[in-house]
């Protein structure tokens, strides 16, 4: 999922995804345009909007903080954390490894939840608070509503279907029951079906008592939980699968390399026209980087034959590329943490090969069996 970044804490990059300005944008016109006026009246349109902006920003910073303690317990337990991404059903914290055991699973896990529970409880006693002071009506409704939504936000992250955090908590103790992280996460995943049936059919009963937003809302969450609870238990079969396939067999050998000083029209016209590729090594006597042909359908043609490879290209090392030795599941794994389709593949500092998402499609094709595994 692509996003923009907007801050780095404790190292963790924080972005947000464009969808998330959708949600931001209903929140701050329902709060500030029925909710408020409704709850507190006589406040004042500028009042409203006020107290519609800092909920929606305090909102913001809640799922930031629920992700960030999934974060830094990920961390505590060294595994490397990739970013936080918000987006418009909430946020998703990135790790680049499984995690190791199911206590720690338990525990990643149970951050989030708890650290809404926490807001919850701060925000209460801060509206508590504030409601007895003159004047402070407005900050008193603001610090209200962020501690219903941030106990509901709690709550609902503990339903037990995965990708849910409850879910993960469920999977964590069949894993333990088990000695299974495959038949665990089938049965997490199986959970997260159920609990996504169940709110697209509480969707429907809202239609039906004449709460259409509403039942958009609630219908579509269940519909991509269910969607998201089906999809997580194939990866990881898929992944298993792939990661006694290795990287050498899949690749293609003496692949066609690029020189960092040609034109982008030298490219086009020698490379992108003649070969059905969507991505180029660039070796200057060791790994340079990889040139892919968006990138240059980026550059306006005018601009072809005066711009450079090393201009556009994506910068590589060796350190990004990867070992004819390694699984293909950690390749597809690295094609996601670099935003790429396609990698070089070098042994001893020489470039023998490319592997791309298609080569892993075509093997996957012609072994049918890995997909059918994946879809039960």
């Amino acid at each position: 999922m692509k996003g923009f970044r907007i801050a780095t804490l404790f190292g963790i990059p924080i972005e947000i995804n464009v969808s998330w300005l959708i949600i931001f944008t209903i929140i701050f016109w329902s709060l500030s345009a029925a909710v408020f006026p409704m709850t507190y009246p006589g406040l004042g349109r500028g009042v409203y909007l006020l107290m519609g902006a800092v909920t929606t920003v305090l909102f913001f910073a809640s799922l930031i903080a629920h992700e960030l303690s999934h974060s830094l317990v990920s961390q505590h337990f060294g595994l490397r954390v990739r970013r936080i991404v918000l987006f418009v059903f909430g946020g998703i914290s990135e790790t680049t490894q499984e995690l190791p055991s199911p206590a720690i699973e338990f525990k990643v896990a149970i951050a989030g939840p708890l650290m809404s529970f926490a807001l919850g409880a701060l925000f209460a006693l801060l509206a508590r608070g504030l409601d007895t002071m003159p004047g402070f009506f407005a900050a008193a409704g603001v610090c209200a509503w962020l501690a219903v939504v941030n106990l509901a936000l709690g709550l609902f992250n503990l339903l037990p279907g995965f990708p849910l955090d409850g879910g993960r908590v469920l999977r964590a103790a069949a894993w333990q029951a088990t000695g299974s992280l495959r038949r665990a996460t089938r049965i997490a995943s199986r959970g997260g079906q159920i609990v996504g049936g169940l709110l697209m059919l509480w969707g429907l009963l809202r239609v039906m008592a004449g709460d259409l937003f509403g039942a958009i809302w609630i219908g579509f969450i269940g519909y991509l939980l269910f969607q998201a609870a089906a999809s997580q238990y194939g990866e990881m079969v898929l992944h298993a699968a792939l990661s006694g396939v290795g990287v050498g067999d899949l690749m293609t050998r003496d692949p066609q390399v690029l020189d960092p000083d040609m034109t982008l029209s030298a490219v086009v016209d020698d490379y992108l026209l003649r070969y059905p590729y969507e991505g180029y090594p660039v070796v200057d006597g060791h790994l340079d980087g990889l040139l892919q042909a968006k990138q240059v359908k980026a550059v306006p043609p005018e601009e072809w034959s005066r711009r450079r490879v090393r201009e556009v290209m994506t910068p590589l090392g060796d350190a990004q590329a990867l070992d004819p030795h390694a699984s293909v599941a950690d390749a597809l794994q690295r094609f996601s943490q670099l935003d790429v389709g396609r990698l070089p593949v070098v042994e001893e500092g020489r470039v023998i090969g490319m592997l791309s998402q298609s080569d892993v499609i075509r093997y996957l094709a012609w072994h049918p069996e890995i997909e059918k595994s994946a879809g039960t």
